[in-house]
């Protein structure tokens, strides 16, 4: 992610002391994406995905799936 980007939290998966999962929405290259980024000490590492609103709805339909089995 860029310094020029301004990203939206929009949510905090944590998951240790020092890691956290956040998910975040932006502008990249002129196209939304949500990126999904694992943070250590609160700085980003370079696991995690972003996707662009299509792969979105198509990853929401795969957690259906998948609460589907609880």
């Amino acid at each position: 992610m860029t310094e020029e980007t301004e990203w939206e939290l929009l949510g905090r998966i944590p998951r240790d002391a020092k890691n956290e999962w956040k998910v975040t929405k932006g502008n990249y290259w002129n196209i939304d994406v949500i990126d999904i980024r694992l943070h250590n000490n609160d700085k980003p590492t370079k696991k995690g995905i972003r996707l662009n609103l299509e792969e979105i709805k198509q990853l929401q339909e795969i957690l259906e799936k998948v609460k589907q089995w609880e």
